[in-house]
Order: C-alpha cells, then sequence, then structure tokens
C-alpha cells in the first residue's frame, strides 16, 4: 500500500488475460474519505472508474452534570450535523434544537436544562 492505494493483479481462468485493480482511499475531512476504484486490462485498452465520498455519522454522547443539565457532544467533522430532540420515542416527528453547539478541542457541545420528561435525541447532517 503506497499512497493510500492498494494495486492487485486480477486474471482471468478461461483466457488467461490479466486485469488490475486499483483502490485509492483518501480522508477528505474528519469523517469523510473519498474512494475511488479503476479496473484496467493487462494492454491498457479498456478501463472503467467509479469513486465516491462516504461519509461516517459521528456517535452522539449525551451526558448530565451535576447542577442537573443535559451535555449532547459530538465531534466535528467535515459535514455540518443538526441536533434533533423529541420526548416520545414512538412519535416520528423530530425537533430541531435552536441551540448554537460551542465548540472545544473538536467537539460540538449542547447544554440543556432537564425536564420532568423522558428526551431522545439524534444528530442528521445538513
Amino acid at each position: 500500500m503506497a499512497n493510500n492505494s492498494i494495486l492487485w493483479s486480477i486474471g482471468n481462468m478461461n483466457t488467461n488475460d490479466t486485469a488490475s485493480l486499483s483502490v485509492t482511499v483518501d480522508a477528505v475531512a474528519e469523517g469523510a474519505w473519498n474512494i475511488s476504484c479503476t479496473v484496467a486490462d493487462s494492454d491498457g485498452l479498456t478501463s472503467a472508474s467509479a469513486g465516491a465520498t462516504i461519509y461516517i455519522e459521528p456517535r452522539l454522547s449525551v451526558t448530565g452534570t451535576t447542577d442537573r443539565q443535559i451535555v449532547l457532544s459530538w465531534p466535528q467533522s467535515g459535514v455540518t450535523y443538526n441536533a434533533f430532540a423529541k420526548t416520545d420515542l414512538f412519535s416520528s416527528f423530530w425537533t430541531i434544537l435552536t441551540n448554537v453547539p460551542t465548540v472545544s478541542n473538536g467537539f460540538n457541545f449542547i447544554i440543556l436544562p432537564t425536564t420532568n420528561s423522558a428526551g431522545f435525541f439524534r444528530l442528521q447532517g445538513q
């Protein structure tokens, strides 16, 4: 593996022709990677390429504080995420939190007051 690339040699059992497969992966931002693949025959006459950007959703952490607040936190990434909440797990409606996250040490933080009802939270990319 050199320069984030892997090169395979592929043979065909029926014709003894060969081909190569090149896969390149590059991190473009925290939680985002560009992946490209190219297949070419050994004569260089035929080739095909495809590529995609893959995004890995960050993990949302929910913690409580000693002064009865809830802290939502998630790592910064190349994608902007909105935090949502709901009080009924079986409801299909999520409410976007309008609190602007505070950024510190590579993490986003939203601090919420506690309530007497259950709360469920999620992130969604913009």
